[in-house]
């Protein structure tokens, strides 16, 4: 014989009862609403705080772009560290008041030479529209008259560097004349997986001298001159595929802003095969 369904209900009291009928008739009815409403908020607060980060971030990077080509346009203010360099040398002091030359603009201990005067016309800016070649034996004096020039304007706007065989440690001079870092003190580098190199020397000296473009072209609307960029000891590039490709990318450069007015690059060498590698491609080569 089957058993009959429970019925709870039948052994409950007439109070128990009474209760529950009435707490089921307190119980408002399901709605979405609260639920909507909370998902909307969490959603409000997960956009504004990716909005405010992402305001942040777009704020550091424009401010740190400014602060970039500040610090280059810096490079080229009067003073320079190849003159403090030479003053010690010479026991001279330089930065703050410079004593490398003399009332009339020479150095006492220098023999002056007949091209120091095409070399000051050079490096103050009065010659422009084409970049330099120096080719002469180790000794004869080229370094000295370009720090001489330079000395005559306190270095204002120009910035020298030694060239060397590695890519690398040219990257790094060069980043070190023009006070530019290649975005390597970048905080932006923390949220990133990769780090703050991610391409080759080449790829980093294209992306300084972008930079120093948009330098020279503020600065050639205010001051009307050219900046110099001294490259010296380009002979110690090595005539291999990496030092050719270099050298390449620095004559594309100084042909482009010798024909701009932007910028006056000069050459330093000791050695014949720069000139030889040089003026394949030379339209506007002194």
């Amino acid at each position: 014989m089957p058993l009959a369904p429970d019925e709870p209900d039948a052994n409950k009291s007439p109070a128990e009862a009474k209760a529950k009928a009435k707490k089921d008739e307190q119980e408002p009815p399901f709605s979405w609403g609260p639920t909507l409403f909370k998902m909307f908020e969490a959603a409000l607060t997960t956009f504004a705080s990716v909005a405010i980060l992402g305001a942040v971030g777009y704020g550091y990077t424009v401010y740190y772009k400014h602060m970039v080509l500040q610090k280059i346009e810096h490079a080229f203010s009067p003073g320079d560290p190849v003159l403090d360099l030479a003053a010690v040398d010479k026991q001279r002091k330089a930065a703050g008041g410079s004593e490398l030359v003399d009332d009339e603009g020479h150095r006492q201990h220098w023999v002056l030479r007949e091209e120091q005067d095409l070399l000051d016309a050079i490096v103050s800016g009065r010659l422009k529209g084409q970049y330099h070649l120096l080719v002469g034996e180790k000794g004869t004096g080229k370094s000295s008259m370009l720090i001489d020039a330079m000395a005559k304007i306190d270095g204002e706007g120009c910035a020298m560097l030694e060239a060397h065989a590695d890519p690398e440690i040219f990257r790094i001079r060069l980043g070190k004349a023009l006070d530019f870092e290649f975005h390597e003190d970048n905080i932006g580098s923390l949220f990133s997986i990769r780090g703050p190199r991610d391409a080759s020397a080449l790829l980093d000296v294209e992306r300084a001298f972008n930079k120093l473009e948009k330098v020279a072209l503020k600065r050639r609307d205010r001051v009307a001159k050219p900046l110099i960029i001294i490259v010296n000891s380009t002979h110690l590039l090595r005539d291999d595929e990496a030092g050719r490709d270099l050298l390449e990318l620095l004559q594309q450069r100084a042909e482009a802003w010798a024909a701009s007015n932007l910028a006056t690059v000069i050459f330093n060498s000791d050695d014949y095969w720069v000139y030889e590698r040089l003026k394949q491609y030379a339209t506007r080569m002194n």
